[in-house]
Parts: C-alpha cells; sequence; structure tokens
C-alpha cells in the first residue's frame, strides 16, 4: 500500500506510505504512545492494513479491528496472524467498549458519518480520525466532547510533509518552517 508515487531515473515506479510516518510523528509530538495499548481499528483497507503492520513492531498490547466489510476484515487477520501468529489481532466482536485507541482509517467521517457506535467513542482515551479535512469530523467532535485525546487526519497530514518533502528529492524543512505550517494549519 503507498499514498505517493514516483517515477525514478530509470522509469520504475517507486512508492512509499507516509501515513504511517506522520501518524507515528504526530503521536510522538503529543507525547502519546501505543506501546501496551488496546485499539480498536476501524478499516482493514490501506491505512488499516499499513498500520496494522505497524502495530507489529510497536509493542501494541492487542488490536481488534472492524470493517463493514468483514472479508477484508478476516484477510487482514490471517495476514497479521501468520505473520506474527502470538500477536494479539482479532476480529472485533463488539463485546468490548473501552480502548485506549480508536483509530479511523475508514472512509465512514467522510460523509460525516461515525465510524462505531458513540458509546465506544465516548470510552475511547485517544481518538484517531484519518479523514482529511480541515474541519473537525462528527467523530472527533463527540470525542472532544467527552475529554478524549483527539488526532486529526489533517494532523497527521502535516506531520507527513517532511517524507514526503524527503521522498521526492525536496530540500529538508526546518522545524520553525513546519512549526509556521502547524499554527497556521492545525
Amino acid at each position: 500500500t503507498c499514498n505517493i508515487l514516483k517515477i525514478d531515473n530509470k522509469n520504475n515506479l517507486i512508492g512509499d506510505m507516509t501515513d504511517i510516518r506522520g501518524f507515528e510523528k504526530t503521536i510522538k509530538a503529543l507525547d502519546l504512545d501505543i506501546k501496551n495499548k488496546n485499539i480498536l481499528l476501524v478499516g482493514a483497507g490501506g491505512i488499516g492494513t499499513s498500520l496494522s503492520h505497524y502495530f507489529l513492531t510497536e509493542g501494541v498490547k492487542k488490536v481488534r479491528i472492524h470493517d463493514v466489510n468483514k472479508r477484508k476484515s478476516e484477510q487482514l487477520c490471517e495476514t497479521i496472524r501468520n505473520k506474527s501468529p502470538k500477536f494479539n489481532f482479532k476480529i472485533w466482536n463488539y463485546n468490548k467498549n473501552n480502548f485506549d485507541y480508536l483509530i479511523n482509517a475508514s472512509p465512514a467521517g467522510i460523509n460525516n458519518e461515525y465510524p462505531v457506535h458513540q458509546k465506544i467513542i465516548k470510552n475511547s482515551k485517544v481518538v484517531v480520525d484519518f479523514v482529511l479535512s480541515n474541519k473537525k469530523t462528527k467523530l472527533l467532535e463527540i470525542a472532544k466532547i467527552n475529554n478524549s485525546k483527539i488526532i486529526s487526519g489533517y494532523e497527521i497530514l502535516i506531520n507527513q510533509i517532511p517524507f514526503m518533502l524527503k521522498f521526492f528529492g525536496f530540500k529538508r524543512i526546518s522545524k520553525s518552517e513546519m512549526d509556521k505550517i502547524k499554527n497556521k494549519y492545525i
């Protein structure tokens, strides 16, 4: 899975997934950690799949996956279990309602829909919505009202900029320049 592409000087198509780097940089900037945390991941597409592989390397305690397309959830579970059989990665059975992190990597928020029931949102300590919008989605609005820490797709995108610039061979952006961008847009 990739979210950026380029053609090198030999006409090879090269891709990268900077969403995960943006997510990682965002949680570190907020002094958050996913190690030993319980995560509900909504969405088994490109970002959900990339996040799942990332979680394997970060000491996450448990992941529950949910996708409206149950087959996609099953396939992702099978892939992750084959890669790391002892990793606690299962399809969400709706019984557990409290999570350290609720991460929406689905298109549900694009139309301002809730990806899960509001009770789940209210019981999550950190709520992440990968939906790219400069406005708070309904998911993030509910989370904020309930004093959850929130992370928007916009924040994740802004934190991807240095990785994107490097990928395309542009000069590095200074910390002060990044801070100006963050202050203006987040």
